[in-house]
């Protein structure tokens, strides 16, 4: 049996490592869809001690009809993987 080269291994790494930094949350991204979706009844503050697998499901959940919400949500996944993010950094 004949294993992969150092080279295919180090290949198959790189590219791992440039989708899940292509798909990683952009906290400030979060905070704008935030503030401009969310801001009129919700802060950042609101979600203390939160983290973001937690609020991503939620929003998720609140999107899909899942769970009553004050208004219609309407959020892209990427949108809601940001404002979790965002959330769960404490609004930093």
């Amino acid at each position: 049996m004949r294993l992969p080269s150092i080279r295919a291994i180090a290949s198959v790494l790189a590219t791992s490592c440039l989708l899940v930094s292509a798909h990683a949350a952009d906290v400030q991204a979060g905070k704008a869809v935030a503030q401009a979706k969310c801001g009129q009844c919700h802060a950042a503050g609101d979600w203390e001690g939160e983290d973001a697998p937690s609020l991503d499901s939620l929003m998720r959940d609140i999107v899909a009809g899942k769970v009553k919400h004050r208004t219609k949500l309407e959020l892209t996944p990427t949108e809601i993987a940001n404002i979790a993010a965002y959330w769960a950094s404490g609004g930093k």
